[in-house]
């Protein structure tokens, strides 16, 4: 089982224009000491959290479940309109995602981290060296009694 992300979250986001790529935890080593990033981060994680976004939390979510699995520079999209989830990620450390039976596999554990599951005949996917790309449909995991 992957780690759980949320246990001790390591944000480490680079400095970057938009907004929503603040929750994404893209590689930035100084993380801590870069305090107008920083503040920039806290306002926008604040103002979801407030919010209760569950957009924002989701996509928060699958990308530190992602990133826990081994996966870089992982991008998440939810486009409203069509009720669809995009992800692309490179295969970083995990080996056991180099194929489209595999990432599907993969990303079915992400999504179950993440308390929901895939709706069924709504997951396409591309694997073409080490890189993934993913468009899929989510719902509530249906609980076991």
């Amino acid at each position: 089982m992957m780690p759980n992300p949320n246990a001790i979250h390591e944000a480490h986001p680079a400095g970057v224009a938009n907004p929503d790529d603040l929750a994404a935890g893209a590689g930035h080593s100084d993380f801590v000491e870069d305090d107008e990033f920083l503040g920039a981060w806290l306002e926008h994680t604040i103002d979801a959290l407030e919010r209760e976004d569950p957009i924002f939390l989701k996509r928060t979510e699958l990308r530190r479940w992602a990133a826990a699995a081994g996966f870089e520079d992982v991008d998440v999209r939810h486009f409203v309109e069509l009720d669809v989830w995009e992800m692309r990620f490179r295969r970083g450390t995990n080996v056991e995602c180099a194929n489209l039976a595999q990432a599907e596999r993969w990303l079915g554990v992400i999504a179950r981290d993440c308390r929901c599951q895939f709706v069924s005949g709504q997951f396409i996917a591309i694997v073409e060296g080490d890189e993934v790309a993913a468009r899929f449909r989510l719902q509530p995991r249906e609980q076991a009694v």
